[in-house]
């Protein structure tokens, strides 16, 4: 593979799991105006990395199949300020907190993440065995 396209992959990772360290990706929905690169470039820098990887390199697939899926967490900063004010209402255990209101919103918001993750999960499988049957040919 072009050895440009994968230093820019390893780039865009690197940026990536410097915000997943900053994030608390233990929330749902987390503003996608901290990532340096759209979704998309993302998802394609990190299929590339895994097509790079050897058969031995389990545990750094692992990891970047699992970046791969959080990526669904990073939605537009709005739906993420609603869904944080709405978990926050939720877990305070108080009816009368003032979020309250959002907490059904944030629910939606947060099932849509479920689905997207879900769908990452099978863009992903249907990827790695791709990746998989091109080897075996």
């Amino acid at each position: 593979m072009n050895t440009g396209k994968i230093r820019l992959a390893e780039k865009i990772i690197n940026d990536y799991c410097q915000v997943m360290q900053v994030a608390d990706v233990s929330l749902y929905g987390i503003s996608d105006s901290l990532l340096g690169y759209s979704k998309t470039q993302i998802k394609q820098a990190i299929m590339t990395a895994i097509s790079e990887l050897g058969l031995d390199e389990v545990d750094y697939r692992e990891s970047l199949v699992q970046s791969y899926l959080h990526l669904a967490r990073f939605i537009p900063e709005d739906k993420a300020e609603i869904t944080r004010r709405g978990q926050e209402a939720i877990l305070s255990g108080n009816i009368n907190h003032p979020d309250m209101h959002l907490g059904e919103t944030a629910i939606q918001i947060i099932n849509e993440i479920k689905l997207e993750m879900e769908s990452l999960r099978e863009e992903m499988s249907a990827y790695l065995s791709r990746k998989r049957d091109e080897q075996h040919e």
